[in-house]
């Protein structure tokens, strides 16, 4: 399950707030209330041995977070663990046991396969959204036409520098695959990227958070068109 097409709940909540017109720039109570409803679905990724495994988060977990710790997921300058929400293994183990017993041949690796999971315990892991599920969501809750409208004449207008930074990203991709075959890697392409657009001096720079919310989008679209 190496490269598994994510997403984080900071970019999810920020897309969130786009899609239905917030002014929040990050909707985290609409998404904490998905969450909890069981409309979209939440999890995180483990690496025990070389296996990777994605631990589905059930929606009864969600229903204990409060609405003050979920606001963790928004960048703060006075806190350093914002941005995102994590978990530790021992919180799921009933969803933990499942996947590695439904792994092949866990029958007759079994202890290995424990003293490994066993040793992925003491690490946090970071909360995501499959970009798969994420663009479900999307497609069955587009906006309506009342949204998009008044999306088009408030709010404030796109920042100048988009342009030049779009460049940027698509030279980037293609000196990607160039070099190797290996998957970008989001939030390091996007910090990668913002350094670079720094370096150039463009006027109304993105975040960096904003970059890799494009980019996640940009390889969302990619798997879903053929070129061929």
């Amino acid at each position: 399950m190496a490269g598994l097409a994510i997403i984080s709940l900071h970019d999810a909540g920020r897309r969130l707030a786009e899609l239905h017109g917030s002014r929040e720039q990050v909707a985290c109570g609409r998404l904490l209330g998905l969450l909890k409803s069981g409309k979209i679905k939440a999890g995180f990724q483990f690496s025990a041995g070389r296996a990777v495994s994605w631990i589905t988060i059930p929606a009864h977990y969600w229903a204990e977070v409060s609405s003050d710790k979920f606001k963790m997921i928004r960048y703060s300058k006075t806190s350093s663990k914002s941005g995102a929400l994590k978990v530790r293994l021992g919180q799921f183990a009933e969803e933990v046991v499942a996947q590695v017993n439904e792994a092949p041949g866990h029958e007759q690796a079994a202890s290995d396969k424990w003293k490994e999971v066993l040793a992925a315990t003491s690490h946090r892991y970071e909360v995501a959204i499959m970009e798969a599920e994420w663009a479900a969501y999307e497609k069955q809750n587009q906006p309506s036409e009342s949204v998009l409208v008044k999306k088009s004449t408030s709010g404030r207008d796109e920042k100048k520098g988009w342009r030049e930074v779009f460049v940027i990203i698509g030279a980037y991709i293609v000196k990607h695959y160039e070099t190797t075959s290996e998957q970008i890697k989001i939030e390091e392409a996007s910090e990668k990227i913002h350094q670079i657009a720094k370096a150039q001096g463009i006027v109304g720079l993105p975040a960096a958070p904003t970059i890799r919310g494009e980019l996640s989008k940009i390889r969302a679209k990619a798997e879903t068109i053929s070129i061929n």
